[in-house]
């Protein structure tokens, strides 16, 4: 069973057309959740004050898509499973680890770079400040949790992707 995880990255459109059309299990993150027009399988946040409110802000034709949309998350959050994740990080490899746990053998990253690229949503000029924030403090590069998911999870961008690798 394959999982495309959908993260809100300035390249997550491009990602996603790479593959398109995507047949597989869905689950966004974040803004995103929002956002995605296609079906969503689940959706994760650690953001559990904003996980409802983004499911609900889908738009209806994309909801409608939504049968048994499952939601997720690290931390209590009305209507969400919650995990007992024990990786300190983004809700991208948090949502990998979920993705894990579900069941699914693969796990292709649209949109998760962990760059400073920017959000889909920035201006071009605006860039998030991922790579320099968690290369502040010794040993606090979040990168390394991705090298414990090599050889099920691929990513088309970034430096996942260069951890990772790309899909088969």
């Amino acid at each position: 069973m394959k999982l495309v995880i959908a993260g809100s990255a300035r390249c997550v459109w491009d990602d996603l057309e790479k593959l398109w059309p995507i047949t597989d299990d869905v689950m966004a993150i974040n803004d995103l959740i929002m956002h995605y027009p296609e079906k969503l399988t689940h959706a994760y946040s650690n953001d559990f004050e904003m996980l409802n409110k983004w499911v609900d802000a889908r738009r209806p034709m994309a909801k409608n898509l939504d049968e048994k949309l499952r939601k997720h998350c690290c931390f209590p959050c009305e209507g969400a499973e919650k995990w007992d994740i024990k990786v300190q990080g983004n809700s991208g490899i948090c949502a990998v680890y979920v993705g894990q746990a579900l069941g699914y053998e693969e796990i292709v990253l649209c949109g998760v770079p962990q760059d400073d690229t920017g959000h889909y949503f920035d201006p071009p000029w605006v860039k998030t400040n991922y790579g320099k924030s968690t290369r502040k403090r010794p040993g606090s590069d979040q990168i390394r949790y991705w090298s414990n998911v090599k050889g099920k999870v691929y990513s088309m961008s970034g430096r996942t992707a260069e951890v990772l690798g790309s899909p088969p």
